[in-house]
This record gives structure tokens, C-alpha cells and sequence, in this order.
């Protein structure tokens, strides 16, 4: 007997395709009011990213900013850092081709560690 389980709700996008249209969603979020933004108005991108886009917009993170401040003497030792390291290098392989990135930052907003997918700005 196979026993086959139900998706727990949108999976994570795996082809440029499915990224394109989370981005799509996304600036279709960034275009209304946060106030009026429900996980259930994106049923195709999980719950928890639409929350995080919300929580940023409601506090007033500019999305178009590319401009961040660099603190150059600061040194990742955390446990933290070492740990998701592998997770970060498995992320970078992911979005090697996407006009993407993604990055971990500790409890005091550091940047620990970024990786940068195929865009023309991302690595500076």
C-alpha cells in the first residue's frame, strides 16, 4: 500500500519560470497598500513570504534601495554563520542562473554571509 501526502501549500520555486512569477507577485504587493495584504490574496507563494514582504513594507524598507551600510571590520564567527554555510552554498548553486539573492544576517542586522545569482549589480 503507497500512501501518498498532500502538499503542505506552495513549494519553493525551482525554475526561472516559477521565479519570474513570484516576482511578479511581489510587485504586485509592493503596489498596495500593506494594511489590505493577506497570505490568502497570494495563494501561489507561501504564507510566510507574503508576511515577511508586509512586515517590511509596514516598516518602510524601501524595496528599490541599493545603497547598504558595510561594516568592513566585522567578522562572522557565530555558530550561526558556520552552520549555514553549506545551506548558503546549496542556495548559490540554486539561483546561479536568476536575476536573484538571498542572504543570512544575525540577531543585530549583520550580514553574515550573501550569495548573488546572475545579476550585473549583485556582487558589488
Amino acid at each position: 500500500m503507497t500512501v501518498q501526502l498532500a502538499a503542505a501549500g506552495p513549494q519553493v520555486p525551482s525554475t526561472a519560470a516559477e521565479w519570474g512569477r513570484v516576482r511578479e507577485l511581489k510587485l504586485a504587493t509592493l503596489a498596495r497598500d500593506p494594511l489590505q495584504d493577506r497570505p490568502e490574496d497570494y495563494p501561489q507563494v507561501r504564507a510566510d513570504v507574503v508576511m515577511s514582504w508586509k512586515r517590511s513594507m509596514l516598516a518602510r524598507v524601501d524595496p528599490w534601495e541599493t545603497v547598504f551600510p558595510v561594516d568592513e571590520g566585522f567578522v562572522p564567527k557565530s555558530r550561526l554563520a558556520q552552520v549555514a554555510q553549506p545551506i548558503m552554498n546549496r542556495l548559490e548553486d540554486q539561483i546561479a542562473d536568476l536575476s536573484s539573492w538571498g542572504f543570512l544576517a544575525d540577531r543585530g542586522c549583520r550580514l553574515l554571509t550573501a550569495v548573488v545569482g546572475d545579476h550585473p549589480q549583485g556582487r558589488q
